[in-house]
């Protein structure tokens, strides 16, 4: 293994000090040729990874036992059946259990109620819609939440519940051009904004764009769901794109 790919191997396996990583991460930004090499290194692994959940070894060697009769078209149907072991879930593996949406399942839930407990305008809207939130009818809460929203309530944090209602009723994608929109007035509420952001570019099969952001994210944090996003970054990296 040479230096370069030796050092690809340290970065993406998450062995390099905090100083090397700063260091590598700073030649990615200007070196295009090593960029390339790390995402079709990343990509290497992750079908090795996808692999690994397979268990081949019990099948393959029961294959093995039976007889073949020493023909060449034996041998051949063999290899392609050995084939088939490996290659067909390992497909599933990554279209399936590692993708965009499946992503969001397991990283997402509801952004709690801070809302009922303190006086806003609108009450009645507000009330009604987180009402319809806390119980789950996320599709009623989108519509409350919207029309509170046109009706002029200032309470920026309100945006963040309409977009996890949108997000959670199959509406993704209206719930990150909204969120959009509130991160650019420099919300309060940014970086859970930007959260749910990551998370409705999931569900909208926008993993790449998800990446992103996340990588945007983890450097400004403070913190905020830090073990999350940095386990999400690292199965994003598992997904073949």
């Amino acid at each position: 293994m040479d230096e370069r790919t030796a050092k690809i191997d340290a970065y993406l396996s998450d062995s390099m000090s905090s100083e090397e990583k700063k260091a590598f991460e700073q030649q990615l930004e200007t070196d295009v040729e090593l960029k390339t090499e790390v995402e079709l290194q990343r990509k290497t692994f992750a079908l090795l990874e996808a692999a690994a959940y397979i268990e081949t070894k019990d099948k393959i060697h029961a294959m093995n036992e039976k007889k073949s009769g020493g023909s060449f078209g034996g041998t051949l149907l063999k290899v392609a059946a050995v084939l088939l072991v490996l290659i067909v879930p390992s497909y599933f593996i990554l279209n399936n259990q590692f993708n965009d949406q499946h992503l969001f399942a397991d990283y997402s839930e509801p952004y709690p109620d801070r809302v009922t407990t303190m006086g806003v305008s609108d009450q009645d809207y507000v009330t009604e819609a987180m009402s319809a939130y806390n119980k789950e009818k996320y599709d009623e809460a989108a519509k409350l939440l919207k029309k509170a929203r046109l009706s002029g309530t200032e309470y920026d944090l309100l945006v963040l519940y309409e977009a996890v209602s949108l997000t959670n009723s199959d509406q993704a994608k209206k719930a990150i051009e909204l969120l959009e929109i509130e991160m650019k007035n420099e919300s309060s509420n940014f970086v859970s904004l930007e959260w749910q952001l990551i998370l409705s570019l999931l569900a909208n099969d926008q993993g790449d764009e998800a990446e992103a952001q996340l990588e945007k994210f983890l450097k400004h944090n403070d913190g905020y769901q830090q073990e999350k996003a940095e386990a999400l970054q690292k199965d994003l990296n598992r997904i073949w794109r």
